[in-house]
């Protein structure tokens, strides 16, 4: 066959296909023009033809003579259209296809001998910037055409939903008008829908109202669903192509059924309907699972949610209708807008699948209405609920009301009743108290008084020079201290004014305080005749922060037992400290002994209250001291171990987070060891230089000195005590000073010292013994006083160093009286009659007070009464003295003499 007969051939197909539609003349369309009767149309069932395929291809068949809608399908449908211009001049149109929901549309437009002249993809599967008219409501094809000219356009529609098969031939500046109408009609209904939805979606969850709730979500699905229908939300939001977005209308339209679907199972207290509950609840679920479908199959999910809808849409009017007589309360209104909901959605419904007739898009008013009435009717319908629920709760109060006021008259009478029964109560509550009052009066003075005088002689002892007799005299003072501080908080306790389980930590020297600890626990070992052994490694802090009364028991506790299980043995007291870079100072204590040990099963009960582990060696107890340290370890957020092999010994380990702290944090008397009986001799004329960077400690032993009559030059840098050392010309008689200073350390200031002046006395004050003791292979001090200041040492050294002569202001005198040792105060030649100096000095009110402090016997109560007019009352000092001394020694013959000289 030649090519003119092929071309001739084609040709002829070409003519004969030509003649099957009327060419539509461009110039006749003055606004818009339906085209569903002038094309034909092609079902590709594979989707696979190309556009000359299909323009060639047998089956075409009239679109007039077939329905508009195809439902949903999975094949391609083709439109043939033949466009003309009869007019003299260029025509320009818009060829609008399709529908809002169309996904995949094509435009192919051939010339008049079939050759083609242009390929557009249009649909929500591409972006909206490659359409020739930008428009997100259709897809459009701008056609020009030159006079007389004719042009054949193909138009290919596929799509995952409903595809509707429909063309209209638009004047571009009317479509713009139509499409700005439509879009203000649009978003006036949704404005307005979505306003209305909003508030009472709000205004449910609010009030937990179900039935608002519903109403509100349902009303707000639906916006969503308009939103998305007509082209909004790929125009605004998805531009850019997005093939799941058809997939949105049916979510949301599943979303506002469920939300339905709630509402009619509250208002229409369908819970109450077994059947109908379960049928429900069914729905619910289907409604709900159609989402989920569409992931794997959406024309399968679509069919499914048009099928259930329109089932839906018809059950549901017929339940409101049926359980009208049944609903709920003040709901009347949002039912009659359920049931204009569901005919407008059945409209939309029907539409859709193509049991509707088509007509032109244009502004739909009766649409607006009818969203408008549902709009309306649903704030009615709120607007009912919440009048008749305020009136509910003017009832309720009402009555409440009236219930409140007899149960008030009812409460006065009881009251009345039950106040004479506490009246008569509180009197002999009052009673009891006062009963109270004066017992604790009498166990504070029974308790306090024997300590006092405890304390009293310990500090006149420590006044001896022997220092056996010094250090043994401290270790008295000091536990009598803790006892006495001891029988305070009991007695504070049982009269409401402390709060016995409470921590109360303070600043305190470290090595002071645990070479304490050693020393109570070498004379408990000395009983059983066992070998005592402190050990302290690591760099232990100068000042710690912790409750030493509650951490003195524990550790007393726990080495009175090590000492008390073992006999003729050892004990071993270990302290491990280890600083963090976290400022903290983490301590591991352990106690270890060679006793008897415990048994295993025992073990696990130690720390259990009235539990004795071994009564045939020390029946002595009550096993309270391992509980006790157990109680106070877990409130100090502490851990203690206890490991144990019977006929071997025991080990306790104790692991404790103590913050550091600066040495001028600690009070005045925690600086120094407090002594009535201070060696005093007459330092005139003698130099010291005085080193401390604590400026409170600075201040004390300035103080202290110049109590002394010394000149004293204070300097708180190690700097500044060097230039002074290089550039002065006469020698200092003394410099004491501490370790730990800015610029300079001490050994560096002895070595300066020591190279000018060779047999200058130079005295360490520090908190640790290892400052000096590191340094002695070096170049020794002269002497080492540890903190807190023992202010007795502190006298007796400097006055050896200056070899002074000790003079003492109330030198001891030793009177025997059966049995017992009485140590009484004599007056110094140089000192006024100090009972005469408070006679004449205090106020009659003072004198008063003192007089009835002496009359309870009240002797610590005198001490701190004198301690605190001492401060207000220098002049005072040393007849206030005399009165602390005679307090302290519970001397109460004397103390009635004074009242009655005062008197």
């Amino acid at each position: 066959m030649s090519i003119a007969r092929v071309g001739l051939w084609f040709s002829l197909i070409w003519l004969a296909q030509s003649v099957w539609a009327k060419p539509v003349d461009m110039a006749q369309v003055v606004e818009v023009m339906p085209l569903v009767g002038a094309m034909a149309y092609l079902e590709d069932a594979s989707a696979t033809l190309s556009a000359e395929q299909a323009l060639h291809a047998s089956g075409w068949a009239d679109l007039a003579q077939r329905e508009k809608k195809n439902g949903v399908t999975e094949s391609a449908f083709w439109l043939r259209l033949r466009l003309h211009n009869s007019g003299d001049f260029p025509l320009t149109r818009w060829l609008a296809a399709g529908s809002t929901l169309t996904q995949n549309v094509m435009f192919f437009q051939f010339d008049s001998r079939g050759h083609l002249l242009r390929h557009v993809q249009a649909g929500y599967h591409f972006p909206l910037t490659n359409r020739p008219v930008n428009s997100g409501m259709y897809s459009l094809l701008d056609v020009a055409l030159a006079p007389n000219e004719t042009q054949t356009v193909l138009i290919r529609l596929q799509t995952n939903n409903t595809l509707i098969l429909s063309a209209q031939l638009w004047e571009p500046l009317a479509y713009r008008e139509y499409e700005l109408n439509k879009k203000i009609s649009d978003m006036m209904l949704i404005s307005m829908a979505f306003t209305v939805g909003l508030f009472l979606f709000l205004a449910g969850g609010a009030r937990r109202d179900w039935i608002l709730l519903s109403v509100g979500g349902w009303l707000l699905c639906y916006v969503l669903y308009e939103f998305v229908f007509f082209g909004y939300a790929y125009q605004h939001f998805f531009s850019g192509g997005n093939a799941w977005l058809l997939l949105r209308p049916t979510t949301f339209a599943m979303l506002a059924i469920m939300f339905f679907i709630v509402f009619m199972y509250f208002a229409l207290q369908l819970d109450q309907h077994p059947v109908l509950k379960n049928v429900m609840h069914g729905a619910f679920v289907a409604f709900g699972a159609i989402p989920f479908v569409m992931l794997f199959d959406a024309h399968l999910a679509v069919r499914l949610a048009n099928v259930f809808t329109m089932l839906f849409l018809l059950v549901g009017p017929v339940l409101i209708i049926s359980f009208w007589r049944r609903r709920a309360r003040y709901t009347a209104a949002l039912l009659l807008a359920s049931l204009s909901a569901a005919v407008f959605m059945g409209q939309r419904l029907l539409y859709l699948l193509g049991l509707l007739p088509y007509s032109l898009p244009q502004v739909d008013w009766v649409n607006f209405a009818s969203v408008s009435l549902i709009g309306l009717l649903m704030l009615l319908g709120f607007t009912q609920r919440i009048a008749a629920s305020y009136r509910e709760k003017i009832v309720i109060q009402d009555q409440l009301i009236f219930e409140q006021a007899q149960k008030q008259s009812e409460l006065e009478a009881a009251v009345q009743q039950r106040t004479r029964a506490l009246h008569k109560a509180l009197i002999d509550a009052d009673e009891a108290n006062r009963a109270k009052s004066y017992f604790l009066a009498k166990v504070s003075h029974d308790l306090k008084s024997p300590l006092t005088s405890i304390l009293g002689y310990s500090q006149q002892i420590s006044a001896f020079q022997h220092a056996e007799v010094a250090r043994k005299s401290s270790i008295i003072y000091k536990s009598a201290r803790r006892l006495l501080a001891l029988v305070s908080d009991l007695i504070d306790y049982a009269t409401g004014e402390r709060d016995l389980d409470a921590l109360h930590p303070k600043p305190t020297y470290a090595l002071d305080f645990f070479n304490s600890v050693a020393q109570e626990a070498q004379a408990l070992a000395k009983i059983n005749q066992n070998r005592f052994v402190f050990t302290q490694q690591g760099h232990l802090p100068k000042v710690l922060l912790m409750d030493t009364k509650r951490l003195h028991q524990v550790l007393i506790n726990v080495l009175s037992n090590a000492c008390k299980f073992t006999h003729q043995g050892e004990v071993r007291f270990v302290l491990l400290a280890d600083l963090t870079a976290q400022g903290r100072c983490e301590l591991q204590i352990r106690i270890e002994d060679n006793g008897c040990g415990i048994e295993a099963e025992q073990l696990s009960h130690i720390f259990e209250p009235f539990t004795k582990y071994n009564q045939t060696i020390s029946p002595e107890g009550i096993g309270l001291g391992l509980a006790i340290a157990k109680q106070w370890l877990d409130a100090m957020n502490a851990t203690i171990v206890v490991d144990s092999e019977q006929g071997k010994g025991t080990q306790v380990c104790i692991k404790l987070s103590l913050a550091l702290v600066e040495e001028d944090s600690l009070s005045l008397q925690e600086l120094v060891i407090e002594h009535h009986d201070l060696p005093w001799f007459d330092g005139q004329g003698k130099r010291v230089w005085l080193i401390e960077d604590s400026a409170l400690i600075l201040q004390l032993l300035d103080s202290e000195l110049r109590e002394l009559n010394m000149e004293v030059v204070t300097l708180s840098d190690g700097q500044q005590a060097l230039a002074l050392i290089a550039q002065t010309t006469q020698a200092p008689d003394l410099i004491v000073t501490d370790f730990h200073l800015p610029s300079a350390d001490g050994q560096q200031i002895l070595q300066a010292a020591r190279a000018r002046w060779p047999t200058l006395a130079v005295v360490l004050i520090s908190a640790a013994w290892h400052e000096s003791e590191q340094q002695t292979a070096l170049m020794p001090f002269s002497a080492h006083l540890l903190k807190p200041i023992d202010l007795v040492d502190f006298r007796l050294t400097l006055a050896g160093l200056l070899k002074l002569a000790l003079i003492h202001p109330t030198p001891p005198v030793h009177h025997s009286n059966g049995d017992a040792l009485v140590l009484r105060s004599q007056q110094a030649p140089w000192q006024a009659s100090w009972t005469q100096t408070l006679r004449k000095t205090l106020s009659e009110q003072q004198k008063q007070a003192l007089c009835q402090l002496i009359s309870l016997n009240a002797v610590t109560d005198i001490m701190d009464w004198a301690c605190a007019l001492k401060a207000d009352n220098p002049t005072l000092n040393t007849a206030l003295d005399e009165l602390i001394a005679l307090a302290r020694n519970s001397d109460l013959n004397a103390l009635q003499t004074l009242a009655t000289e005062l008197e």
